[in-house]
């Protein structure tokens, strides 16, 4: 299953994604300057990282593969999230998943960008060890 998404610099704006402990699944995140237009990602890395919501300060628990990919043009725009079965599958409860951009040193802006949070439940997987958990 992939879900596009506009990113606007809003708290929380990212949508809220549940899912059952387990799943495979991906995310496309297309990125947007605060003009609107599609930011140009080449040669950035991204990451994608979850604490417990009412831990916000905590240490992550999870992070997820991450890629740069081409957005609605061939501009390498958008960020693609991959989930795997052993990435969540003894996971359950409400998240804040945070997507992390590294901009290389020689960029215009040359700076790690945190665009935006989002909230991510994860329902229990009643029974982990059939699928290898």
């Amino acid at each position: 299953m992939i879900e596009i998404v506009e990113v606007y610099d809003v708290h929380y704006e990212l949508p809220r994604i549940q899912i059952i402990g387990g799943v495979t699944a991906q995310w496309v995140f297309n990125l947007y300057t605060p003009m609107g237009e599609l930011f140009d990602a080449y040669n950035c890395v991204a990451d994608c990282s979850i604490v417990p919501f009412y831990d916000k300060t905590g240490p992550s628990v999870a992070t997820f593969a991450c890629s740069i990919v081409e957005g609605p043009t061939k501009l390498k725009s958008a960020i693609l999230v991959q989930l795997k079965v052993r990435d969540t599958v003894h996971l359950h409860g409400k998240y804040v998943y945070q997507i992390t951009i590294k901009m290389p040193s020689d960029s215009a802006y040359g700076k790690i960008d945190i665009p935006l949070h989002g909230i991510l439940y994860i329902g229990k997987n009643i029974k982990p060890e059939f699928i290898g958990g």
